[in-house]
Protein backbone atom coordinates (compact mmCIF):
# COMPACT_ATOMS: atom_id res chain seq x y z
CA UNK A 1 0.00 0.00 0.00
CA UNK A 2 1.58 3.19 -1.08
CA UNK A 3 0.22 6.82 -0.19
CA UNK A 4 0.98 9.82 -2.18
CA UNK A 5 0.78 12.82 -0.28
CA UNK A 6 1.18 16.78 -2.71
CA UNK A 7 1.85 19.91 -0.64
CA UNK A 8 1.13 22.87 -2.08
CA UNK A 9 -1.14 25.63 -2.09
CA UNK A 10 -3.55 22.77 -0.41
CA UNK A 11 -3.11 19.64 0.02
CA UNK A 12 -4.20 16.68 -2.32
CA UNK A 13 -3.62 12.57 -1.47
CA UNK A 14 -4.40 9.53 -3.29
CA UNK A 15 -4.09 6.02 -1.99
CA UNK A 16 -2.96 3.07 -3.96
CA UNK A 17 -3.17 -0.48 -3.25
CA UNK A 18 -1.44 -3.17 -4.93
CA UNK A 19 -0.70 -0.53 -7.80
CA UNK A 20 -4.92 0.66 -8.39
CA UNK A 21 -5.76 3.56 -6.99
CA UNK A 22 -8.43 3.52 -4.20
CA UNK A 23 -11.62 6.40 -5.35
CA UNK A 24 -12.54 8.90 -2.76
CA UNK A 25 -9.67 8.88 -0.20
CA UNK A 26 -8.97 12.77 0.84
CA UNK A 27 -6.66 13.20 3.80
CA UNK A 28 -5.87 16.69 3.15
CA UNK A 29 -4.84 18.81 6.42
CA UNK A 30 -5.41 22.40 6.40
CA UNK A 31 -2.42 23.03 8.59
CA UNK A 32 -0.28 21.94 5.90
CA UNK A 33 -0.98 24.24 3.81
CA UNK A 34 1.21 26.67 1.78
CA UNK A 35 -0.32 29.58 3.84
CA UNK A 36 0.24 28.12 6.95
CA UNK A 37 4.14 27.65 5.86
CA UNK A 38 4.52 31.21 4.49
CA UNK A 39 2.81 31.89 8.56
CA UNK A 40 4.77 30.12 10.86
CA UNK A 41 8.20 29.24 9.21
CA UNK A 42 10.17 26.20 8.17
CA UNK A 43 10.67 24.43 10.93
CA UNK A 44 7.27 24.94 12.81
CA UNK A 45 5.45 23.36 9.49
CA UNK A 46 7.79 20.63 9.43
CA UNK A 47 7.06 19.61 12.95
CA UNK A 48 3.35 19.58 12.04
CA UNK A 49 4.05 17.27 9.02
CA UNK A 50 6.06 14.96 10.92
CA UNK A 51 2.32 14.42 12.90
CA UNK A 52 0.58 14.31 10.61
CA UNK A 53 2.87 11.47 8.74
CA UNK A 54 2.64 9.88 12.01
CA UNK A 55 -0.80 9.99 11.75
CA UNK A 56 -1.25 8.92 8.75
CA UNK A 57 1.13 5.79 9.00
CA UNK A 58 -1.29 4.40 12.09
CA UNK A 59 -4.51 4.88 9.76
CA UNK A 60 -3.29 3.29 6.73
CA UNK A 61 -0.44 1.40 7.62
CA UNK A 62 1.08 2.42 4.51
CA UNK A 63 4.10 0.28 3.29
CA UNK A 64 5.62 3.75 1.62
CA UNK A 65 4.42 7.24 2.11
CA UNK A 66 5.88 9.74 -1.43
CA UNK A 67 5.61 13.40 -0.48
CA UNK A 68 5.77 15.80 -3.52
CA UNK A 69 3.94 19.19 -4.45
CA UNK A 70 5.20 23.10 -4.76
CA UNK A 71 6.52 22.45 -1.43
CA UNK A 72 7.58 19.62 -0.88
CA UNK A 73 11.07 20.81 -1.38
CA UNK A 74 10.81 22.50 2.33
CA UNK A 75 10.45 18.97 4.10
CA UNK A 76 13.04 18.08 6.52
CA UNK A 77 14.09 14.84 4.90
CA UNK A 78 16.67 13.94 7.85
CA UNK A 79 13.64 14.04 10.26
CA UNK A 80 11.25 11.79 7.96
CA UNK A 81 10.99 8.22 8.49
CA UNK A 82 12.54 5.75 6.56
CA UNK A 83 9.79 4.52 4.59
CA UNK A 84 8.96 8.17 3.17
CA UNK A 85 10.15 9.83 0.10
CA UNK A 86 10.46 13.06 -0.95
CA UNK A 87 9.73 13.09 -5.31
CA UNK A 88 10.01 15.27 -8.09
CA UNK A 89 6.22 16.93 -8.97
CA UNK A 90 7.49 16.13 -12.60
CA UNK A 91 7.17 11.93 -11.30
CA UNK A 92 2.80 13.35 -11.50
CA UNK A 93 3.39 14.45 -14.47
CA UNK A 94 4.78 11.77 -16.14
CA UNK A 95 2.06 9.12 -14.61
CA UNK A 96 -0.42 11.32 -15.80
CA UNK A 97 1.20 11.13 -19.24
CA UNK A 98 1.57 7.32 -19.42
CA UNK A 99 -2.18 6.83 -18.29
CA UNK A 100 -2.87 9.98 -21.18
CA UNK A 101 -3.82 6.66 -23.77
CA UNK A 102 -6.45 5.16 -21.50
CA UNK A 103 -8.25 8.47 -21.00
CA UNK A 104 -8.71 8.93 -24.55
CA UNK A 105 -10.18 5.75 -25.15
CA UNK A 106 -13.10 7.26 -22.19
CA UNK A 107 -13.19 10.40 -24.53
CA UNK A 108 -13.33 8.55 -27.67
CA UNK A 109 -16.54 6.62 -25.58
CA UNK A 110 -18.57 9.82 -24.73
CA UNK A 111 -17.51 11.43 -28.57
CA UNK A 112 -19.56 8.06 -30.02
CA UNK A 113 -21.84 8.31 -27.49
CA UNK A 114 -23.08 11.87 -27.94
CA UNK A 115 -22.85 10.90 -32.24
CA UNK A 116 -25.53 7.49 -31.17
CA UNK A 117 -27.45 10.76 -29.11
CA UNK A 118 -27.93 12.70 -31.82
CA UNK A 119 -29.05 9.68 -34.37
CA UNK A 120 -31.79 8.65 -32.15
CA UNK A 121 -34.84 10.69 -31.89
CA UNK A 122 -35.88 9.70 -28.00
CA UNK A 123 -32.70 10.66 -27.03
CA UNK A 124 -32.56 13.94 -28.95
CA UNK A 125 -33.20 17.44 -27.01
CA UNK A 126 -36.59 18.37 -27.05
CA UNK A 127 -37.86 21.16 -29.12
CA UNK A 128 -39.32 24.33 -27.75
CA UNK A 129 -42.61 23.22 -28.91
CA UNK A 130 -42.07 19.74 -26.90
CA UNK A 131 -39.90 20.93 -24.42
CA UNK A 132 -41.97 21.24 -20.73
CA UNK A 133 -41.53 24.65 -19.16
CA UNK A 134 -38.92 24.33 -15.83
CA UNK A 135 -40.25 25.72 -12.45
CA UNK A 136 -38.76 29.22 -12.57
CA UNK A 137 -40.94 29.63 -16.33
CA UNK A 138 -43.69 29.20 -14.99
Amino acid sequence: MELVVTLATGVGSSLFVDGRLVPNVEVGKNRLRGSELERIGNKLWNNRLLKVIAKLEHMFHYDHLYISGGNAAQVDIGRVPGNVTVVSSLNGLLGGIALWPEAGHFAANRQELAHRKSKHPALQQPTDERRRPRPYER
